[in-house]
């Protein structure tokens, strides 16, 4: 399949833009969203339940997938042939055939880095994961990292000869970590937002932080830590602003109890068509511009933001006042808004290179909620998938 976008330069990158696109999102969230929505028959009777494995662990990233299909114009697939499929391009049943097929419009637009965009982003990647690896690989993150690429058909093998003579193991992590600051590279580069995979979001935070283990939820201590790093030496790393978020979109989708991921799909695509979520959708974008315009958020822009999420919060039915109220639980997208006019110590390596008039946004999907709720959810996420 021939890309829609080709970056060859980093001028090209604006093409993201010009096409109203306001987010690069993992494709680890990628992954967890194409088979899922391809089911269980999508898979062999013995690929079945390591892929299944897999998504039960990743119940976030299918949140955070449907929340950023839902509340964007369109989505790029940054590479996404050549780091999960075994040879360059799109399977015939692939995402990019199924949403766009469905939705009738061009909403996920497939793009292709290469040439001096290619190269200076791999440099620039490479330079900061030797800064920035830590030196011990803890079980626990080597064994969720594995697994992960197992399950997920994971083919992408960045040459990776700079780091000098790795183990297999430290391979393993280096290119879990490399995904991370290389698609944040790409994302600084587009002035758009980076959604980050909770794990690799949870590898960076305590990269930086330093807790007693790096295989530890992203949790609001975690999360503090974080901020506290960023916001330190006088504000000089950056800023975190979180985003005040409405329900989780998934669980209210699961709400239309529909039978099958298909069914789930259209509904996603009803709720986009909505007004009061284009109104929401807006104004989270128009966060996003503005800071990487400005290096600001204005008071009417966050007002206008909050106004968005309780007209959000009223169409889906939710009478609380404030999103982290509804149902028992919250999602949170933390957005880091970064301009690192100073060098910070514990940041270098993890968050890309910021120079003289540029910005960074990463989004981070933090979810939180009772044991029952989460068991809830991942059963109905598990039979529509088992349903398909």
């Amino acid at each position: 399949m021939d890309p829609d976008i080709t970056i060859r330069t980093d001028a090209d990158w604006e093409q993201l833009g010009a096409e109203k696109m306001n987010a690069i999102v993992d494709p680890m969230i990628v992954r967890s969203a194409d088979l899922w929505l391809r089911g269980r028959s999508g898979q062999t009777a013995e690929q079945a339940p390591q892929v299944w494995a897999a998504l039960d662990k990743n119940i976030d990233s299918l949140e955070a997938f449907f929340d950023a299909f839902i509340l964007s114009e369109r989505l790029p697939l940054v590479d996404y042939g050549s780091t999960f499929d075994s040879n360059i391009g799109f399977e015939p049943e692939s995402l990019y055939r199924r949403v766009n097929e469905q939705a009738g419009e061009a909403v996920l637009r497939n793009v292709h880095v290469r040439d001096q965009a290619s190269e200076s982003a791999r440099k620039d990647s490479l330079e900061k994961l030797k800064a920035g690896r830590p030196k011990r690989i803890e079980a626990a993150l080597l064994k969720m990292v594995k697994e992960e690429f197992s399950a997920f058909d994971h083919q992408w093998r960045p040459d990776l000869g700079d780091l000098g003579n790795l183990s297999e193991n430290e391979q393993i992590v280096a290119r879990f970590q490399y995904g991370l600051l290389l698609f944040g590279y790409f994302s600084t580069k587009a002035k758009v937002g980076h959604v980050v995979q909770s794990k690799r979001a949870r590898v960076l935070s305590s990269a930086i932080v330093q807790p007693r283990s790096t295989a530890y939820e992203f949790d609001d201590e975690l999360r503090q830590h974080l901020k506290e790093v960023i916001e330190s030496e006088g504000k000089k790393g950056g800023v975190v602003l979180d985003v005040p978020a409405a329900p989780a979109l998934l669980s209210h989708l699961l709400s239309k109890q529909p039978r099958n991921t298909d069914e789930l799909f259209r509904e996603a695509l009803k709720l986009r068509a909505r007004k009061e979520i284009k109104e929401y959708a807006h104004w989270r974008s128009e966060i996003v511009s503005r800071w990487q315009r400005f290096e600001q958020i204005s008071a009417d822009t966050e007002a206008d933001l909050r106004k968005a999420v309780r007209g959000t919060l009223r169409e889906l039915g939710t009478a609380a006042p404030e999103p982290e109220n509804a149902s028992g639980f919250k999602l949170n997208i933390n957005w880091l808004l970064l301009s690192l006019s100073a060098p910070v110590e514990k940041l270098f390596g993890w968050i890309p290179g910021v120079g003289a008039g540029e910005r960074h946004v990463k989004v981070l999907v933090q979810t939180m909620r009772a044991a029952h709720e989460q068991k809830r959810l991942t059963q109905a996420v598990q039979y529509l998938w088992s349903q398909s």
